[in-house]
């Protein structure tokens, strides 16, 4: 893709809203990261389980998502690859206790985050 495809790309996601809420993600993004960082065993387990009382899907699944859409060699906008730097921290934020047993970052965000994160690197 040519400078000018990717500007028109752009310019149609901004246009129709999608920059704007891949823009929104990146405080939401930051308040998972800094709630995982807390020395608070309750936040990093609220925010790796997922069920119908939450009404959200699992964050770490969300955040595989994000970092595997920017990615993608054919990423059409700078703000999905700004949005999936986010999520990366976000996902070391998540993964950082892993190894420790019986503890959800090892059972439920290393096993989901581990592969995306590996394929941004080698993609």
């Amino acid at each position: 893709q040519n400078n000018n495809e990717k500007s028109s790309t752009t310019s149609s996601l901004d246009k129709s809203g999608i920059g704007r809420a891949f823009r929104i993600l990146i405080p939401c993004i930051r308040a998972v990261g800094n709630l995982a960082s807390m020395d608070e065993k309750q936040a990093n387990f609220l925010l790796l389980q997922s069920n119908n009382a939450t009404k959200f899907s699992s964050i770490p699944l969300s955040l595989a998502t994000l970092i595997e859409m920017g990615s993608s060699a054919s990423a059409a906008s700078q703000d999905i690859t700004t949005v999936a730097c986010e999520a990366t921290w976000a996902a070391g934020t998540l993964v950082c206790d892993a190894g420790l047993p019986q503890h959800s970052s090892t059972e439920v965000a290393l096993p989901t985050l581990l592969p995306k994160l590996c394929f941004s690197i080698t993609s």
